[in-house]
């Protein structure tokens, strides 16, 4: 029996032709029976084209029961020539949905970005902040639906994630946060005041009304005034991270990434004892500290690695191999064995032999670099633990590198974008200047 995955995996999306606009709810079939459509959620590619819609539906036996089904345009495989609109779901070329409101970041390349969790809470909450300069974003497919989203384009952004007051939001925040940190944002905050949230009705959102005895300032003031997730802000603030170039910034906020989620536990322990608000601190700036000192180890580590007659390796290889153990030893607390070591040499060695399918690209070299250090990283876990390695896997891996050098280099042109932008406002600030003294 075919099930609806399977529908689903049978679709392909694509970007819709703008003569054909999507029909009428009325002309969808069987769901307008049982259902009105009231709002439809349009979601955009970087320079506001089309992409597809969220759709917002009420029973109509049950105002209080709502489905929000995706309407894309495209083609099942079996019949690629029958473009069409069906309620099936968008996903791009790397099988990713995109984020809502995803136009607004180039119009706005140095604004804050404030996460919330659903379309119609996207399209309220900044009624709430009157005076922030937010771009309000959301990810489509609510909770569960975290990781299908690209948040790639959230590189080098300060982001605020507002969770829905529910033991679900909280934990869909914390893993947008952790997506955020995945890619880079240039500042992570999640909003997590227990006395705010304890004035709050069960899964309230923004998009709702203001209980009593809540006022807008007093969500205003949260917005910034919060303690969560501070250890890369911090890490990033030590390190001059501002100053790096994107392939730098992502290569350390992969390594971070890991070493943060290997003593998570950890600090969490720490801070929910009855603590001050300086002893928190105190221990977030303690384990920002020994971040930093893991993360200016790089040359330590490269230096090891030439100086070792047993691993001999230097130059490139030496380079690819420090980085690999330095994840090693994020993820798990210790530097590899010297057997790893060179379990995991000889695996960089047997996939960099042949790099000629991206050596002739005219991307740059951090870019490739980057992007085959991060691709080598699975092959090195899978030689870690003894795997055979498959007749594809040597495909698998090119296929790797070309879309990781891909979303390498987006992030480099949203970090030139952003940069022109500094420079601009800087300008504007200046020549402001000059007419005041004037």
């Amino acid at each position: 029996t075919e099930t609806i995955k399977d529908k689903e995996s049978d679709w392909v999306s694509v970007k819709p032709d703008p003569k054909v606009p999507a029909p009428k709810f009325e002309e969808q079939g069987k769901l307008s029976y049982y259902y009105n459509e009231i709002m439809r959620h349009p979601y955009h590619d970087e320079k506001g084209d089309l992409l597809y819609y969220v759709t917002r539906l009420q029973d109509k036996n049950d105002p209080s029961c709502k489905i929000t089904p995706p309407l894309s345009y495209g083609y099942f495989k079996n019949s690629p020539e029958k473009l069409s609109w069906e309620r099936r779901g968008y996903k791009d070329e790397n099988g990713k949905k995109p984020l809502y409101n995803l136009h607004h970041l180039r119009e706005k390349p140095l604004a804050p970005v404030l996460i919330v969790e659903g379309e119609k809470t996207a399209d309220k909450a900044l009624e709430k902040f009157p005076d922030r300069d937010f771009i309000c974003m959301t990810w489509s497919g609510g909770a569960s639906s975290v990781s299908k989203a690209d948040w790639n384009p959230l590189f080098g952004r300060e982001v605020v994630v507002w969770p829905d007051n529910d033991e679900a939001g909280f934990r869909a925040a914390n893993q947008v946060c952790d997506e955020l940190k995945k890619v880079c944002a240039s500042k992570v905050c999640m909003v997590e005041r227990p006395e705010l949230f304890a004035k709050l009705p069960e899964k309230w959102d923004l998009a709702d009304p203001l209980p009593e005895g809540v006022k807008e300032f007093s969500l205003s003031f949260r917005i910034f005034d919060n303690r969560k997730d501070q250890l890369q802000n911090i890490v990033f603030e030590k390190i001059g991270f501002d100053q790096s170039t994107a392939p730098e910034k992502l290569r350390t906020a992969h390594l971070l990434y890991h070493f943060e989620k290997r003593i998570e536990e950890k600090i969490q322990e720490e801070l929910s004892q009855d603590l001050s608000l300086s002893q928190k601190q105190q221990v977030w700036r303690k384990y920002a500290a020994q971040a930093v000192e893991f993360l200016n180890r790089k040359e330590e580590v490269f230096k090891e690695i030439c100086s070792n007659p047993q691993v001999n390796a230097s130059g490139k290889l030496a380079e690819r191999l420090s980085f690999q153990m330095q994840l090693f030893e994020a993820k798990h607390g210790h530097p590899p064995e010297t057997h790893q070591t060179l379990q995991m040499k000889e695996s960089i060695l047997e996939y960099t032999k042949d790099l000629s399918f991206i050596k002739n690209s005219s991307v740059d070299q951090d870019i490739k670099d980057l992007a085959i250090d991060r691709s080598l990283e699975s092959v090195c876990v899978k030689a870690l633990k003894g795997y055979e390695i498959p007749k594809d896997d040597r495909q698998l891996f090119e296929c790797a590198v070309h879309k990781e050098t891909a979303e390498i280099s987006k992030q480099r042109e949203l970090e030139i974008i952003q940069n022109q932008a500094i420079e601009k406002q800087k300008s504007l600030e200046i020549s402001r200047g000059v007419d005041l003294s004037l």
